[in-house]
């Protein structure tokens, strides 16, 4: 099955063209989803607050909580909960069915030092799932330039100005993911 990672500059629109494309697959939706809210700011480092979610879950009707608390940044301070990859973020990459696909929003720099995590990403990148991501372009890391490059993966940088030409050239191919 194909594998499919967006990336682009903050404000390009990649997560809301992953948002827009993982409604068209048919499949069963497995993975994580992380949102930052720039309203919810950290007291420690005026830093948006980021929150991990199951893929498939509506954030507004899911209970924000230390179990779900990545971290917060301001862009030059970071508070980083790595042990939310260790825990939730692992327990939702795990067990994923045969018939399913995975989508995870984003790969970033946050779980870049926890090994047990970016090595079920790379298990994921490996087998026989669907794959739809988002990779934070922004920051280079070992980590995010292994997982750009890697063999399996087919990465569309998004623009501002191609993000409606590549929903209408992966729509028809994250339709084709059934069962």
């Amino acid at each position: 099955m194909q594998k499919i990672l967006l990336g682009g500059e903050i404000g390009r629109g990649e997560d809301s063209l992953l948002v827009r494309l993982a409604k068209e697959i048919s499949l069963p939706l497995f993975g994580v989803r992380t949102i930052m809210y720039p309203d919810r700011t950290y007291p420690k480092t005026g830093g948006a607050k980021i929150y991990m979610y199951p893929v498939a879950a509506d954030p507004e009707a899911y209970p924000d909580s230390e179990e779900n608390y990545v971290g917060a940044c301001t862009g030059k301070i970071r508070e980083i909960n790595k042990d939310i990859f260790q825990t939730f973020g692992l327990q939702l990459l795990s067990d994923i069915p045969a018939e399913a696909a995975v989508v995870v929003d984003e790969i970033g720099f946050f779980e870049a030092d926890v090994p047990e995590y970016t090595k079920r990403i790379f298990e994921i990148l490996e087998d026989d799932h669907p794959f739809l991501g988002v990779i934070k372009t922004r920051y280079e890391d070992p980590f995010l330039t292994r997982v750009r490059q890697y063999p399996t993966i087919s990465y569309y940088q998004v623009t501002k100005e191609n993000r409606e030409s590549l929903f209408e050239e992966l729509s028809p191919i994250v339709r084709s993911w059934s069962v």
